[in-house]
């Protein structure tokens, strides 16, 4: 019998939901604190590779999301949500990061009009794709 976690019968949804609290709780403080302590600026001796890393990170979600879908495997959900998360991610920290000017300009461009809305179609397809996982045809939006 398969369950679904929405669906009362698995019951790991209570703990998982437990710890999922219990993780946004205990980082409120944290937040203050980082908020409160943390310098203006710092130079970072491997920015690049904080860089290159995240968008391989993007590449990889999007291409292992690509493959399952073509594949119709229902798991490209959840890579569609990493993927999704990365792209915000990688939105916010472009805009946060650069100077001001052009580079800033361009931070919020590319975040507005090709980062945030990629991530809000991949969402949006992961959202409308759950409703249908588990009916004969996995991901049958998927056509």
């Amino acid at each position: 019998m398969t369950t679904t976690p929405f669906t009362g019968e698995d019951r790991r949804s209570p703990v998982a939901a437990t710890v999922a609290a219990a993780v946004a709780i205990i980082l409120l403080p944290w937040i203050v604190f980082l908020a409160n302590t943390l310098p203006p600026t710092m130079l970072a001796e491997r920015w690049s590779t904080a860089w290159v890393g995240l968008d391989l990170a993007i590449a990889v979600g999007a291409g292992t999301a690509a493959v399952l879908l073509f594949r119709r495997d229902s798991r490209a959900i959840a890579a569609m949500c990493v993927t999704a998360g990365l792209m915000c991610t990688d939105s916010w920290f472009d805009i946060c990061t650069s100077n001001t000017g052009s580079d800033l300009v361009i931070a919020i461009a590319e975040a507005f009009l090709l980062e945030l809305p990629l991530a809000g179609a991949a969402m949006w397809f992961s959202v409308r794709s759950l409703r249908t996982v588990g009916q004969p045809a996995s991901l049958a939006g998927v056509r």
